[in-house]
């Protein structure tokens, strides 16, 4: 029997997976570059007043954090400023979000975060559109690893302003990106970080 040729919107329908990301392996590269598990990324979306996470999934549902709040990602939006944090498990901060498990990795509790890098996702025309955060958690400092460089809190401000104008799309479930929509520059989040994307499924 002989197979007969793809057609050409099979053809083109196929390219586009093969050339698109979602959410997760976007944030699975975050992570990657720096050194972080996927349960360590935070993602949210500005929507009116309120900071809503797109990432990880299982806190899309969870709530909201309104801008006027004292929650870190609140500051980070409203301050348009990165941040970084090495004894953040000792700073005051609240979030009904630190007590949900995310995944099979953290079966038995919610691990403690004990450093954070948060950073506005600011789009071209200067409005913030988001935040993304990026943790090292464990029992204690030590065990979290090692801390944050003020070089990762640079590479993470650019990479930041890199997903800003696809952030909309990334909010929708199952959504894929096109990853020529995607400005990821080698210096940003690591050497092969363009290439591996373009390769994600």
């Amino acid at each position: 029997m002989t197979m007969g040729k793809q057609s050409p919107e099979g053809l083109e329908a196929e390219t586009a997976t093969r050339l698109s990301v979602t959410v997760e392996a976007i944030c699975s590269k975050f992570a990657d570059s720096f050194h972080v598990q996927l349960t360590e990324i935070g993602l949210l979306r500005l929507e009116a007043s309120e900071l809503r996470f797109i990432f990880p999934r299982e806190l899309v549902h969870a709530g909201s954090i309104p801008l006027n709040s004292n929650a870190v990602a609140a500051r980070t939006a409203r301050s348009r400023r990165a941040e970084l944090f090495n004894q953040f498990a000792g700073i005051p901060h609240g979030s009904i979000f630190k007590r949900i498990r995310l995944h099979e990795a953290e079966k038995d509790a919610p691990t403690v975060i004990q450093k954070l890098m948060p950073a506005p996702i600011i789009a071209k025309n200067g409005a913030v559109v988001g935040v993304i955060q990026i943790s090292r958690k464990g029992a204690t400092h030590h065990a979290a690893g090692l801390d944050f460089q003020h070089e990762d809190l640079q590479r993470l401000v650019l990479a930041a302003s890199d997903i800003a104008h696809v952030l909309p799309l990334l909010a929708m479930p199952g959504r894929r990106v096109p990853f020529h929509k995607l400005n990821f520059c080698n210096h940003v989040v690591g050497t092969d970080v363009a290439a591996s994307l373009s390769q994600t499924r």
